[in-house]
């Protein structure tokens, strides 16, 4: 009976961001994002991508034009966090992140976000405004 209830608490959204065994680390987390990039779609279906330089900056170029850069680094308890200057008003955001295969999830209470991550920084961000 035991195992049955965390595998239903485990499936609930926000037990996502702490019960998965897929759930990164902050030393898998550095090596997953440094120096690599993220693709996604916005809530309009914009494609993005987001590259996190290996010093802790994060450039973001949406398919519309829009572009923002930030900051971001990991916690001791192996949370992703970010803060950009004009998304989320500049606010600082922490999320757990799993990995599938080449996918992350960023989870942040019932919030999911999954992404395609792809070596390098191929769209060479950050750019011009």
């Amino acid at each position: 009976m035991r195992v049955w209830r965390k595998a239903a608490i485990c499936a609930g959204l926000i037990a996502l961001a702490g019960c998965g065994d897929d759930r990164l680390d902050g030393e898998q987390l550095r090596a997953a994002l440094s120096g690599n990039s993220a693709v996604g779609r916005t809530g309009d279906a914009q494609r993005y991508t987001v590259f996190f330089s290996a010093s802790g900056s994060v450039h973001m170029a949406v398919e519309n034009g829009f572009v923002d850069e930030g900051r971001w680094w990991v916690t001791a308890e192996h949370l992703y966090c970010r803060r950009w200057a004009r998304v989320d008003g500049g606010q600082e955001a922490c999320f757990a992140v799993t990995r599938t295969g080449d996918d992350l999830t960023f989870a942040r209470g019932e919030s999911l976000l999954t992404v395609s991550l792809i070596a390098g920084n191929p769209e060479q961000l950050p750019r011009l405004r």
